[in-house]
């Protein structure tokens, strides 16, 4: 079973907690601060089996 989730929020400190509530149920987490910075993500790492997206961002929203 894949494990692989990437969070992507503006915030900070959201990003981290839930990295780290995500990361201690044993999922290998990435973080990325901005839809841009999820598409780097995206083409560094492959898909992953759960994307986690803050809906209100800046530049490219989580629906994007």
């Amino acid at each position: 079973m894949d494990k692989r989730v990437l969070v992507v929020d503006d915030d900070r400190l959201i990003r981290e907690m839930t990295r780290d509530a995500l990361a201690d149920e044993g999922f290998t987490v990435s973080i990325a601060a901005s839809g841009a910075e999820a598409l780097e993500r995206l083409r560094d790492a492959g898909p992953f089996a759960v994307m986690v997206t803050d809906l209100s961002m800046r530049g490219m929203d989580g629906l994007q």
